[in-house]
């Protein structure tokens, strides 16, 4: 706890802490609920005007959790790069070793600070998740939206909306849970190696451009399978992205949860903790 104090003391005076925060708090149910509501419905030919607009409770959540995630990769990730890059920047490594603190004190205190921000963050997304799943399931027909009181031009249609339990499909935010810590241990490594919140944020994302690349080899020579053992691509596939075509029809629901991708993804969210820690210890504070 103490430790943990420690943290958030920092945070509270980060003002990228706030800035990330307050992106992901507003813009996550913005996106989630208002956007679809608006956008909602169908065309003539059958398909959807907004793909990712959920049919059923479990659409509803893992809609939530996949648009969540990607928050969690390109928002919330920076707030622990940033927090542990000012560590250097502004020399409190150095001051909390010298106040008393082990330096594996130090680098306890920024994991656990990853554990306790994933599991807010995961909170915060079923409470977001369970307000979709109900407002979507109180909708009468799946075509209508918050504007069919107020312009002619959005909603309409008449079929019926079977939602049933609003808790279905709320285990897609364990997904989420394992895919956050996933890439606050990977950005805590980085941040770890670089010392510079701008060349973390570059190699960061030159990261999944690089194994992305990696990948696209791989497929092109009939190694596939052996690309879905990379660190962000096992990453990824915990809340996977919809297929293309399939979404032509709208949002659908991911595959059910395999058990080598979780072991995956835990075996590599263990790795980057080890070399996050490795880094640290074996290197000089300043």
């Amino acid at each position: 706890m103490e430790l943990l104090k420690i943290e958030f003391k920092k945070l509270v005076g980060n003002k990228s802490f706030w800035i990330f925060t307050l992106l992901f708090l507003i813009f996550l149910p913005i996106i989630v609920l208002l956007i679809p509501s608006v956008f909602g419905g169908k065309m003539d030919n059958g398909i959807e005007m907004y793909p990712l607009m959920p049919k059923t409770s479990e659409t509803a959540w893992y809609y939530t959790c996949l648009v969540s995630s990607y928050f969690s990769m390109f928002i919330l990730s920076f707030i622990i790069m940033f927090h542990i890059s000012n560590e250097y920047s502004y020399r409190t490594v150095r001051q909390n070793v010298i106040d008393g603190l082990t330096r594996w004190e130090f680098v306890k205190g920024k994991l656990l600070l990853i554990l306790v921000l994933g599991v807010l963050s995961t909170l915060y997304v079923f409470f977001v998740g369970l307000l979709s799943s109900w407002y979507f399931s109180s909708q009468p027909s799946v075509n209508t939206s918050l504007m069919d009181s107020v312009s002619p031009f959005f909603g309409g249609g008449s079929e019926t909306l079977e939602y049933g339990n609003i808790l279905e499909g709320a285990e897609h935010v364990i997904r989420f849970l394992l895919q956050i810590i996933g890439y606050f241990s990977f950005a805590g490594f980085i941040a770890f190696l670089l010392k510079k919140g701008a060349l973390a944020v570059l190699l960061y994302f030159l990261a999944f451009i690089v194994e992305k690349i990696f990948g696209w080899q791989f497929e092109a020579n009939s190694m596939g399978d052996l690309y879905d053992y990379f660190p962000l691509r096992s990453l990824s596939e915990v809340l996977p992205n919809p297929n293309f075509e399939a979404l032509l029809m709208g949002i659908s629901s991911p595959s059910q949860f395999s058990i080598l991708n979780i072991v995956m993804v835990i075996f590599w969210t263990v790795l980057f903790l080890f070399f996050m820690r490795l880094v640290f210890l074996k290197r000089d504070i300043n």
